[in-house]
């Protein structure tokens, strides 16, 4: 019974932060979205990114489908603990990474998907977009609300607490999401290794 009524307030009290931090969740997404559509318009305007998402593809080519899964689940992991848990400067930082991840899958979308049709393309995004995309969204939107979005609150807390509420986010919902996410990234991998 103690368990469960444990449960019950963790629970409760992960809907209050990401309540909270509900407008900063949604300035998030609009930066993102921003971003990727900049980035997707205007794909000439940022030649350096073709060198830049080569080196980030690198260290998942070829390898088996667990080792693309643990990978990419650790990179994602780190890039939003980074954003959301640890340096966070008044919300900058989170709200750079939103703008700059959404303006490289616009980028990406644009350069190396436009032969491809659109149904083709939301196959290969959507699907482990589903849950990685709230992760995202919900890490830099609670990294935005550490930096400045909690002063919108009356009852105020210290750098230490918003930092430990943003960790309980972080393991209890974000992780999770990161975790089906990169299980369903590497989908195309596991199918070509069982099948």
């Amino acid at each position: 019974m103690l368990n469960n009524s444990s449960t019950n307030t963790t629970s409760s009290e992960i809907k209050r932060i990401i309540y909270e931090a509900r407008y900063c969740i949604l300035i998030a997404t609009i930066l993102y979205a921003l971003g990727l559509l900049v980035g997707w318009a205007y794909p000439e305007k940022f030649p350096f990114l073709e060198e830049q998402t080569k080196k980030l593809a690198e260290p998942f080519l070829g390898v088996s489908a667990g080792t693309f899964i643990l990978k990419i689940f650790a990179y994602n992991i780190v890039g939003t603990y980074f954003s959301m848990c640890l340096i966070v400067i008044f919300g900058i930082i989170p709200g750079i990474a939103a703008a700059l991840n959404g303006l490289i899958m616009g980028w990406v979308i644009a350069s190396y998907a436009s032969g491809a049709s659109s149904s083709k393309i939301a196959l290969m995004i959507v699907p482990h977009g589903l849950f990685e995309w709230p992760a995202m969204m919900i890490s830099w939107g609670v990294g935005i609300w550490r930096g400045f979005g909690y002063r919108f609150f009356e009852a105020k807390t210290t750098y230490k607490e918003r930092w430990q509420r943003a960790n309980k986010v972080f393991i209890i919902v974000v992780i999770p999401l990161l975790f089906a996410a990169a299980i369903v990234e590497g989908r195309y991998h596991i199918i070509k290794e069982f099948f």
